[in-house]
């Protein structure tokens, strides 16, 4: 890749990129579900941006343009693998302690592990058991931060689409976590 960037786009690249990457790196770890790809993920999306920045339209949301090139990314990745049947004996792998885990670009690891500590696991795995049509939607909403028409840009599909997964997406999550609502006080026994 060529960079014919001016230094002042170079800058400014960095100073955008560098306000949104815990939230793009966050989102990145929701859809690939695991560290190492979400660095990948992050890089690959952080190095797509840089190479397309000049197309950037000045004035409108960076944070859902780049978002809008992590998720077709990790699409692309999805429908390659896919693609490339592979098989994995997880009794051979053995685990990582999360000390030993350096962050992506700029990331302290320490700021993610708080953000996990933050969502109960039940949390996690009911938001991680929706299907993607509904997960990637709420993720772009909860953790990204987004309004209904940026997630409608970044998905490439309509707001009312957008809308309804939501709407399905928050059901579907309710129904799973009556009981733990119910457990922790947020929600009166009926």
């Amino acid at each position: 890749m060529t960079d014919d960037l001016t230094p002042e786009d170079r800058s400014e690249f960095g100073r955008l990129l560098d306000e949104i990457l815990p939230d793009l790196y966050r989102l990145a770890r929701w859809l690939a579900r695991d560290q190492a790809s979400a660095e990948d993920l992050v890089q690959e999306a952080s190095l797509r941006a840089y190479g397309r920045f000049r197309q950037f339209e000045k004035g409108t949301n960076f944070k859902a343009w780049l978002f809008r090139i992590l998720h077709n990314h990790f699409l692309d990745q999805t429908r390659r693998g896919k693609r490339q049947a592979h098989s994995t004996d997880f009794a051979e792998l053995e685990p990582v302690a999360p000390a030993t885990i350096e962050g992506p670009i700029g990331l302290d690891v320490a700021d993610l592990d708080s953000y996990v500590e933050r969502v109960d696991e039940s949390v996690a795995g009911a938001i991680a058991a929706l299907p993607e049509t509904y997960r990637t939607p709420f993720l772009l909403f909860a953790l990204g931060d987004l309004s209904y028409e940026e997630i409608a840009s970044t998905l490439g599909i309509p707001v009312g689409t957008v809308m309804s997964r939501l709407f399905r997406a928050r059901q579907k999550l309710q129904g799973t976590l009556v009981t733990y609502a119910t457990e922790n006080g947020l929600l009166r026994p009926r």
